[in-house]
């Protein structure tokens, strides 16, 4: 049975296949996640700096506007009369309306 063992087993060599290093990119940030990762159920991945900051702000996925954290309310900024996204400052705001 031993010696039958080795005729039945296969050599792989290295063309036989491929290693990927796969990259994960927060999606507020773009900065590359190292460390803690919060990915969400859309699968958006966020680093956790931006985590923090968000469930601060307005604790919704910017992909899903799924709530991140549960226990906390949901506050999601919305768009004023002229249509301009009040993610942007006021210093901002001011110079797209001209």
């Amino acid at each position: 049975m031993l010696r039958n063992r080795s005729k039945l087993t296969t050599q792989v060599t290295e063309e036989d296949f491929t290693i990927q290093k796969e990259q994960k990119i927060c999606l507020v940030c773009r900065g590359e996640i190292k460390g803690y990762m919060y990915a969400c159920e859309c699968n958006a991945n966020y680093c956790e700096s931006c985590v923090q900051a968000l469930t601060n702000l307005e604790n919704v996925c910017w992909a899903c506007n799924a709530p991140m954290d549960k226990s906390k309310p949901v506050k999601p900024y919305r768009k004023d009369e002229e249509g301009i996204d009040l993610r942007i400052s006021g210093k901002d705001k001011k110079e797209v309306k001209k």
